[in-house]
């Protein structure tokens, strides 16, 4: 058994088994209204304000997903409760694809008579 053969192994026994490493997800293709749910290793990143955006928070993070999962940027997914948007995909030698996510959360504000309040 080659190398090859049992890292493929560990990704779907090991890192993509929910009572490890992974969690379900669910994506949402580009222009496609159906969700398929997937097994994904999510991490976040500390989160930053987009002040060019308006006074926003912007949420971002890495998944890891099986290499036989399609994903392409501008697809969405709703992880842990929150839908966000894929910006980059890049497959990795380990049998899985990586891809970048982010969310904008901006800020309410409440426009009253003669201006922002």
């Amino acid at each position: 058994m080659s190398l090859k053969s049992l890292i493929s192994g560990d990704v779907s026994n090991v890192f993509m088994n929910t009572s490890e490493f992974a969690e379900t997800i669910t994506r949402f293709p580009h222009n496609v209204g159906a969700g398929v749910q997937v097994t994904a290793i999510i991490a976040i990143e500390d989160g930053e304000t987009d002040e060019e955006a308006g006074k926003a928070h912007v949420h971002i993070g890495t998944a890891l997903v099986e290499d036989s999962v399609i994903v392409k940027v501008r697809d969405r997914f709703t992880i842990r409760g929150d839908s966000v948007q894929v910006t980059k995909v890049k497959k990795t030698t380990a049998g899985m694809i990586k891809f970048w996510w982010k969310r904008v959360e901006h800020e309410s504000r409440t426009v009253g008579f003669g201006g922002v309040l």
